[in-house]
């Protein structure tokens, strides 16, 4: 089964970190495919998915960000108080995926994720 997701972009920042204002685009972006792999995780028994086996695929910020950042990482820089937002994308699941499939490829994107 495969999630087709789109994330925000620079127009749509919502709520993003003090220290993380000159890269609001790229925080949102990353925070909500983090959102959307916790969303998956919590619903994978209604998908009958392994929520171990979680794939992302793409060419961009998505997708690498998936694989080379920590669970923490934006997800744990605003509180619910902040964003209340944040309470309804499954922060007990974890946004972590097993394997990245990246489309663009280079070795710095390879770098990151060893």
């Amino acid at each position: 089964m495969a999630f087709s997701i789109n994330y925000r972009l620079a127009d749509q920042f919502g709520t993003v970190p003090n220290d993380w204002v000159s890269s609001q685009a790229a925080y949102v972006s990353v925070r909500g495919t983090k959102a959307t792999v916790r969303w998956v995780r919590a619903n994978a028994a209604t998908y009958g998915l392994d929520p171990d086996r979680i794939t992302a695929e793409g060419g961009s910020a998505g997708a690498i960000a998936l694989g080379a950042s920590n669970e923490a990482d934006y997800r744990d820089e605003l509180s619910i108080e902040d964003d209340p937002t944040l309470g309804s994308t499954s922060l007990d699941r974890s946004g972590r995926v097993a394997i990245v499939v990246d489309h663009w490829g280079s070795l710095s994107a390879i770098n990151a994720l060893t």
